[in-house]
């Protein structure tokens, strides 16, 4: 079965409505942003979030990056700008997904 079919997936929901959700069930709002934030391997991803993937053209809003407990990147190198938003969702989610799956670990570079 494809993951897609195991992980909670949520999309066309507006900002108010994201935020309040990950407020509501204690999550930690992780929003993937290519303009900055930490590094993807740098983040602790024990704890359990809610990860927003804004679109390729425009990103994620001002308002969830306002909101965000964690702004996440995915390092970029020579010269490229951007990642299609699957590539970047399926990058950070197998980190995520990688730390949560061996309890000794803190982050994808421990």
């Amino acid at each position: 079965m494809g993951a897609q079919l195991r992980l909670p997936v949520q999309a066309g929901l507006d900002a108010p409505a994201v935020v309040a959700l990950a407020r509501e069930r204690r999550l930690a709002l992780r929003v993937a942003d290519g303009g900055g934030g930490v590094p993807y391997d740098g983040v602790d991803w024990r704890a359990p979030a809610l990860l927003v993937v804004g679109g390729e053209a425009a990103g994620p809003s001002a308002e969830l990056l306002a909101a965000a407990d964690e702004v996440v990147a995915i390092p970029l190198l020579g010269g490229v700008e951007s990642l299609n938003a699957a590539v970047a969702g399926s990058v950070v989610l197998h980190c995520y997904v990688g730390v949560a799956a061996a309890p000794a670990l803190v982050s994808c570079a421990s």
